[in-house]
C-alpha cells in the first residue's frame, strides 16, 4: 500500500533506460574475462544485485582473479553471492549462468578471489572454463602498448576493451602498481590487462584524475605468491543467499529464452516479451521492460503489492482521494473505470511535458495489481502500438486467490525473528528486493493512514562508538531537520526488546493534508552494528486508539541470536503515553511533555490545562523534582534521600495532604519557604515567588547589597531571571504564573545548568 500511495501521490516515475538485453545464445565461451555481478541477502529474504566489476577467470574450474573492492561494500563487508557472465558472443552482453562464492581477499593487494560454484543455473555440471595462467613474471616497459578488457559502466554491457600504454611504475604501500593511460571506468575493475604479446599481466584498479587521467593496475608478480597462498582457503559461502540467487537467474534466463514471463505471486499473470523488447528490472513483484521506438526509451512496469486484508471499496476510494489534489497539475487528466481482461480496474492518463503517462490499478481480493507506462506525444500511435504488443498477450492465471488468510504471526530465518499481532493488526511479509532494510509491514483495516514497518539495518560508521544517548539525540536531530514541523513528545533511553538495548522517541508533525496532525514513534534496539528498527505512524486520533496494540506487538518480538543469548526474553517497553490531548500546536508542547515524561511535572489528568495558573504545591514539587532528576543524572540521591527521611511536623494548618507533607517539612527545614499560618498550596503563584523557591533550592547567589532591607523582596530573584534569561515572555514580578509559562521557565532552566539533553 505504501508504494502505491508513493506513486499516485507523485505521478512521476523516472527510469534509467540503459540497459540491453538480446537472447542468449549457447555457443562456446570466447574470452577469459568475465562480469561479476554481486548480491546481498536483504532482510526480507531475496537478494539484490548491489555492484557490478569484471575478473579473470584463472583456472579451468572456475577460479576467478578480482580486485578487493568489488567484492566488499563501503564498509569493507563481503557481499554475500555473486553471478559469473561468460562472454558466447562479443556483440551482445555475457549469458549470466553460474553463481560463486568468495574465497580470498586482500586489501593491501586490492585483490580476491572468487570460485564459480559447481552447478549452473541449470542444476548441471560446470564447463572446463579457459583462463589465464597467474603465474606470469613479466612486467612491461615503460612505453610498452597494455589493453585492459571488461565491462566498463561507460562501454554497455558487451565486453570492451581499451588500449593505451605503460606510463610508468608508482609504489603504494610497498606494492609496486603499474601506470597507464588505458582508460579504467567503474565495471572495469578487477578485469584483464595484457601485454603487447597479448600475456596476462595483471588487474585494473583505479583511476585517479586530475589534469589528466592516469589508471593503476596491479601486477600479476605483486599478485601470484598471495594466491598461491589461498588456493585451498575455505570458501566463504551464503548457502541461503546462493540458493536464492540460482533461482531469481534461472528466472531470467527462462524469460529471456522463452520470451514469455511469469509471475511468482498471485494473480500469476503472464506475457509475451517480444525481442525488441529488454528486461530492466524483474523480482518477485516488479517487471520493468524497456524499448526504444523511434528514438524514444518508453518503459513498462508491471506491479504486485501484497495487502493482508480483503481490499474494499473505499480502499480504492481512499488511494484515488490522494490523486484528486494533483491532478490540476497535469494536463488532459483521465480517470476512468476499465475491465482489463476480466480484472476490474481504474486508469488514469495525464500528460506531462512532452510525454503521456498511463496507471492501471485493480484490486483483486488482497492484492494491488498494476501496471504504468510512459509514451512520447510526439509519436504516440507507434508507443501505444508497441506497448499494445505485451498488453495484449497478458493472461491472469488465476483470478481467484484460494490462499487469502490474514496472518497475525510471522517468522523467518534470515535475520531469524518472530513476531505476532492481535485485534485488526495483520502482517505483510515484504515481496519487494528493492525494499531491502523492511522485512515486514503491519497493516490495519481500520486505519488506511496507518504505516508500522518493521526493518533492520547497518548502523552507520559514525554511531560504533557512540552511546545509545548520542545515537538517539543524533537520531532526533535528523528527524527534526527532515521536518519542519517536527515536535518530539517523548524520548527514551532504556529500551529493551528480547534482552536487545536500545532507544525510543515520539513525535508529532503536521500531515499532508491541512491542519493534519500525525504522530510517529520509533524503537531501535541494536544487534552489535546492525540495529531492528520499528516504526508506527498515524494520525493523532488513530494513534491514540492504536498505541496498546502496537506496544503488545513489540512485547512478541523475538530474536535468535547469540547477541541476547543470556538475556532473551526480557522486555522494558515504554507506554509512549501522548500525556495531554490539549497541547497540539501550544507553542510549550515540546517542554510540557519532557517534563512530565521525566516525572518533574505530574499532573494526572487527560488535560494538561496549560491556561490554567499553576498552584503553589505544584511549583513546588516541580522545582524539587527537578533537583532530584538532576542530581540523579550525575549519581547523587541527596535530595531525595532527604526528604524520604524527614519527620512530618504539621506546621501549616492546611497542611493535610499526606503526599506533600514531607515536601512541606523539607522546604521549610531548608528554608525554601517561610512558616505562616497557612501554605495556601491550591492558591496560584506568582513569577517572583516561583524564581524565589528555585533560587532557595538551587542555593543561586542572588544580588545581595548591603542596603538589602531598602529593596522590595522580590527584586534580587527577578534579576537572577533576567541574568539566567529564563522569564517567560510578558510576564512580570506580580503575574500569577500559567502552567504553561511555569513549564517553560523550569525547562529553560534546565537547560542552563547543562541539564536539557537528558530530558
Amino acid at each position: 500500500m505504501k508504494k502505491i500511495i508513493l506513486f499516485l501521490s507523485s505521478l512521476c516515475l523516472v527510469f534509467v533506460l540503459n540497459s540491453t538485453n538480446v537472447q542468449a545464445q549457447k555457443n562456446a565461451i570466447l574470452s577469459e574475462t568475465v562480469k561479476i555481478v554481486a548480491y546481498n541477502l536483504t532482510n526480507n529474504n531475496h537478494v539484490i544485485e548491489k555492484s557490478l566489476a569484471s575478473g579473470t577467470l584463472i583456472s579451468s574450474d572456475g577460479l576467478v582473479l578480482t580486485n578487493y573492492h568489488v567484492v566488499v561494500d563501503e564498509d569493507n563487508e563481503p557481499y554475500e553471492t555473486f553471478t559469473i557472465c561468460i562472454v558466447t558472443d562479443t556483440q551482445t552482453k555475457p549469458d549470466c549462468l553460474y553463481t560463486a562464492n568468495l574465497i580470498a581477499q586482500d586489501k593491501s593487494l586490492d585483490s580476491a578471489i572468487l570460485q564459480i560454484n559447481p552447478l549452473d543455473v541449470y542444476e548441471k555440471a560446470i564447463p572446463n572454463f579457459p583462463y589465464l595462467s597467474y603465474q606470469n613474471n613479466i612486467l612491461p616497459e615503460i612505453g610498452e602498448k597494455i589493453e585492459i578488457t571488461g565491462f566498463p559502466g561507460i562501454g554497455g554491457q558487451t565486453i570492451t576493451a581499451t588500449k593505451g600504454q605503460l606510463s610508468g611504475y608508482d609504489e603504494k604501500e610497498n606494492i609496486t602498481q603499474l601506470k597507464t593511460d588505458a582508460t579504467i571506468s567503474a565495471g572495469n575493475s578487477g578485469g584483464t590487462a595484457k601485454n603487447s604479446a597479448g600475456i596476462f599481466i595483471g588487474i585494473p584498479s583505479y583511476l585517479k584524475s586530475n589534469i589528466s587521467s592516469i589508471g593503476y593496475i596491479i601486477p600479476l608478480t605483486e599478485i601470484a605468491p598471495w594466491i598461491e597462498i589461498n588456493l585451498d582457503a575455505v570458501i566463504q559461502s551464503n548457502t541461503f543467499a546462493t540458493n536464492l540467487l540460482q533461482s531469481l537467474l534461472l528466472q531470467k534466463e527462462e524469460t529471456e529464452q522463452n520470451n514469455k514471463f511469469t509471475s511468482k505471486l498471485f494473480p500469476y499473470y503472464q506475457i509475451d516479451i517480444p525481442e525488441s523488447w529488454e528486461i530492466d528490472f524483474l523480482n518477485d513483484t516488479n517487471l520493468i521492460l524497456t524499448n526504444i521506438v523511434k528514438g524514444f526509451s518508453i518503459y513498462l512496469e508491471f506491479n504486485i503489492e501484497v495487502i493482508p486484508y480483503e481490499i474494499k471499496d473505499d480502499f480504492i476510494d481512499y488511494l484515488f482521494k490522494k490523486i484528486e489534489k494533483y491532478y490540476h497539475l497535469y494536463t488532459n487528466y483521465k480517470r476512468q473505470d476499465v475491465s482489463f481482461y476480466g480484472i476490474d480496474g481504474i486508469l488514469i492518463s495525464y500528460d506531462y511535458s512532452s510525454y503521456r503517462n498511463y496507471y492501471f490499478i485493480a484490486p483483486i481480493k488482497n492484492v494491488l495489481f498494476s501496471y504504468n507506462y510512459q509514451v512520447s506525444l510526439d509519436d504516440l500511435k507507434a508507443n501505444q502500438k508497441a506497448i499494445s504488443e505485451i498488453l495484449d498477450s497478458l493472461i491472469f492465471l488465476q483470478k481467484e486467490n484460494n490462499s487469502f488468510y490474514q496472518l497475525q504471526k510471522y517468522s523467518q530465518q534470515h535475520p531469524a525473528i518472530s513476531i505476532s499481532t492481535s485485534k485488526d493488526f495483520f502482517i505483510a511479509p515484504i515481496y519487494d528486493s528493492q525494499n531491502e532494510e523492511e522485512i515486514l509491514n503491519i497493516y490495519n483495516p481500520n486505519s488506511y493512514e496507518q504505516s508500522f514497518v518493521v526493518s533492520q539495518n547497518r548502523l552507520p560508521r559514525d554511531y560504533w562508538n557512540l552511546s545509545v544517548t548520542d545515537i538517539l539525540n543524533n537520531e532526533i536531530k535528523n528527524a527534526k531537520y527532515r521536518n519542519a514541523s517536527f515536535q518530539l513528545l517523548n524520548k527514551y533511553e532504556n529500551v529493551v526488546i528480547d534482552g536487545l538495548t536500545g532507544f525510543a522517541y515520539s513525535y508529532s508533525y503536521q500531515g499532508e493534508d491541512y491542519n493534519q496532525i500525525r504522530k510517529q514513534i520509533n524503537a531501535t534496539i541494536l544487534v552489535d552494528k546492525k540495529y531492528f528498527r520499528f516504526v508506527y505512524d498515524d494520525l493523532n486520533e488513530n494513534f491514540e486508539k492504536n498505541i496498546g496494540k502496537v506496544i503488545a506487538a513489540l512485547k512478541t518480538f523475538k530474536y535468535d541470536g547469540e547477541e541476547n543469548k543470556k538475556t532473551k526474553n526480557t522486555y522494558s517497553i515504554p507506554s509512549f503515553k501522548m500525556h495531554y490531548q490539549d497541547l497540539i500546536h501550544y507553542p510549550y508542547a515540546k517542554q510540557i511533555n519532557a517534563l512530565v515524561d521525566k516525572e518533574i511535572l505530574n499532573f494526572s489528568s487527560k488535560y494538561f490545562y496549560p491556561e490554567k495558573p499553576i498552584t503553589r504545591i505544584d511549583v513546588l514539587e516541580a522545582i524539587l523534582n527537578s533537583k532530584i532528576f538532576v542530581e540523579e543524572g550525575r549519581n547523587l540521591t541527596k535530595t531525595k534521600d532527604s526528604i524520604q527521611s524527614i519527620t512530618i511536623n504539621p506546621i501549616f494548618a492546611d497542611q493535610n495532604i499526606s503526599t506533600y507533607n514531607k515536601i512541606l517539612n523539607y522546604s521549610l527545614e531548608k528554608n525554601i519557604i517561610k512558616s505562616n499560618a497557612n501554605f495556601f498550596p491550591t492558591r496560584g503563584i506568582t513569577l517572583a515567588e516561583t524564581l524565589k523557591i528555585l533560587c532557595q533550592t538551587y542555593e543561586l547567589p542572588t544580588w545581595n547589597p548591603p542596603y538589602l532591607t531598602r529593596i522590595k523582596w522580590y527584586v534580587p530573584y527577578i534579576f537572577k531571571g533576567i541574568e539566567l534569561d529564563i522569564i517567560p515572555y510578558q510576564t512580570k514580578f506580580d503575574t500569577t504564573l500559567s502552567r504553561g509559562q511555569f513549564a517553560v521557565l523550569l525547562y529553560d532552566f534546565l537547560e542552563i545548568i547543562g541539564e536539557r539533553d537528558d530530558l
